[in-house]
């Protein structure tokens, strides 16, 4: 009850627009009953041959109903999908800034597929609540109400039948509809964001899929996930007929009741023979009401249990935690770590523990150890991706928590192993890094990644359609667009957290020489547990089982012959050996 008074809060915005769709839907039905009713008496009245003009009322009457229904049935539509619409894009952007202070540890632990699933799928089965869920209710309401009073205006058992059967067609079927499809109509939601979930990663991993020769196993998890799928909403099927077959049946009784009790009254004059046949079509007419509310008992359960999903979602408190007030800018960008430690949610051994570090502004620094020794978890915390529970972070003298996020985000930009280039073109690629650039600016920015004789070839230029992340580029070419779009948002601190791991060794020296020439004034932290051109660096920090086990210049670590000497060592060998098997 709680996640559908929620899911109707949203409604609050718009109940303007709801009002107007509710009574354009109940016009339409009084239109429908009044066509039918006139239809009706028009009829039965010229089967007695009387003067054409007491037909002229009827007559009227007929063509205003007709014309009237398929007129309010457009106002109706247009408002009431106008409305829905309206919302379900509110709930999104809603959504989205929920998600927002999330991103990105609070959405690592979700599927993309997942979250995907929530933004789209799930929003969208919304759409029935609002629709066929609010609405029909009060309508069926407000026509059982209009035709009880008419009804019992001709005679009061006349009234009493037709209530009956609203009351049980509209009341007592749409709660056994409803109590029928909770489960499949849950299984249906939960199904459905498993498919979109394991799809996801099946298109995302079908390289090692094929690869690894293991298609055919995530085949038959895809089918045995769509199957279930499939019964599940086979399921609400066999509901939606059972409710479909059962209001057939209650719409036949009740015209039956009703003609047992009218004709009587035919029989002793207390209702005019004209009348029979109208009260049998307006009250088989007025059942048009009753007939959405056993899809709103369907829709009910698969709408709530969508809204859980989003909510458990927005609800999440985010990681990173925004200061109650905002203190003074830093003066300069100089950064202190003392006493650092952190874990992981749900992993008992910390990531980091106790580092103590000071990197002036303007730096050179390279973070360098084993993967997994915590060097990614320590530039992390830098970029406020985590917030740090032990130990502090200082910016220009000012504690890193202090500062709202946008500021240090503003200032501190990242370049990660896998950068996401978007499904888009170059230059909406480009502007994520300084929005509005020229295209002198966007030019110049690959032209110093070394990106001018590539652009060159582009058939539409900075139109250039990139592909999926940038499909049609080799993972070198990727990565400059990544710096180039870094330079273009000219931050005074620059991470790049393993940017070279998928590259050749040639491939690594020429970008870190790149980053190097081009960031000049600049405080440059460089992870990587490749060591490659790291004599450039002002000094290495050599970080291993979430420690620092020495630091200093390439050239002082060599010498101690400790940690780093014998990673150097290692990894030279193993440069060396390779080396000679291509020789």
């Amino acid at each position: 009850m709680r996640t559908f008074l929620r899911l109707i809060g949203f409604t609050r915005a718009a109940w303007k627009g709801m009002v107007v769709a509710l009574l354009l839907a109940t016009m339409t039905i009084i239109c429908s009953i009044g066509l039918m009713g006139t239809s009706a008496y028009l009829i039965s009245f010229a089967a007695l041959q009387p003067s054409i003009a007491y037909l002229q009322v009827a007559i009227v009457g007929v063509r205003f109903f007709g014309i009237g229904r398929g007129v309010f049935r457009y106002l109706e539509r247009l408002a009431s999908h106008s409305v829905n619409l309206k919302l379900l894009a509110e709930i999104r952007l809603w959504v989205y800034r929920k998600l927002e202070p999330l991103v990105p540890a609070g959405i690592m632990v979700r599927k993309s597929g997942d979250v995907l699933a929530i933004l789209t799928s799930d929003i969208d089965t919304l759409e029935n609540l609002y629709i066929r869920v609010l609405s029909p209710p009060i309508t069926a309401i407000l026509i059982a109400a209009g035709m009880f009073i008419f009804m019992s205006s001709l005679d009061q058992q006349l009234g009493l039948s037709l209530m009956a059967g609203m009351l049980i067609g509209g009341g007592i079927l749409p709660i056994i509809i409803l109590g029928l499809s909770r489960n499949p109509g849950k299984k249906v939601i939960q199904k459905r964001a498993e498919l979109n979930s394991s799809v996801t990663s099946t298109l995302q991993g079908t390289g090692e899929l094929l690869v690894f020769g293991a298609e055919g196993r995530q085949k038959t998890v895809l089918e045995n996930i769509s199957g279930e799928y499939g019964k599940a909403q086979m399921q609400l099927a066999r509901v939606n007929g059972f409710g479909a077959g059962m209001m057939s049946w209650i719409i036949n009784i009740t015209v039956l009741a009703l003609l047992a009790a009218a004709i009587p009254l035919v029989r002793s004059g207390n209702l005019d023979g004209v009348m029979l046949a109208v009260v049998t079509l307006m009250c088989a007419a007025s059942f048009e009401a009753i007939l959405p509310l056993v899809q709103s008992g369907q829709q009910v359960e698969p709408a709530i249990e969508a809204g859980r999903r989003i909510f458990a979602l927005t609800d999440s408190e985010p990681v990173i935690k925004e200061p109650l007030s905002s203190v003074r800018l830093p003066d300069n960008f100089d950064i202190q770590i003392k006493a650092l430690s952190f874990r992981y949610p749900e992993v008992p051994k910390p990531a980091i523990t106790g580092i103590t570090l000071s990197i002036p502004e303007c730096t050179r620094i390279a973070f360098v150890g084993p993967s997994g020794g915590g060097k990614s978890t320590l530039v992390n915390l830098l970029a406020r991706n985590w917030d740090y529970s032990s130990g502090s972070i200082t910016l220009g003298g000012l504690e890193l928590k202090k500062l709202k996020t946008g500021f240090a985000w503003e200032r501190i930009s990242m370049l990660s192993q896998n950068p996401v280039i978007l499904t888009d073109t170059l230059r909406r690629n480009l502007e994520i890094g300084k929005e509005k650039s020229t295209d002198t600016e966007l030019i110049t920015a690959l032209e110093m990644v070394r990106l001018g004789d590539w652009f060159k070839g582009l058939p539409e230029g900075l139109d250039t359609w990139l592909g999926e992340r940038g499909a049609g580029m080799s993972v070198g070419e990727r990565q400059r667009l990544c710096i180039a779009r870094m330079n273009l948002r000219n931050c005074p601190i620059q991470i790049f957290d393993e940017p070279t791991a998928n590259l050749d060794i040639d491939t690594e020296r020429k970008i870190l020489e790149l980053v190097l020439g081009i960031s000049t004034q600049k405080t440059i932290i460089w992870v990587t547990h490749r060591l490659v051109c790291l004599d450039r660096m002002d000094e290495i920090v050599f970080i291993e089982k979430g420690r620092i086990q020495e630091r200093g210049t390439q050239s002082e670590l060599l010498k101690k012959g400790g940690h780093y000497a014998k990673f150097f060592e290692i990894q030279n060998g193993w440069l060396d050996e390779n080396d000679n098997t291509r020789d």
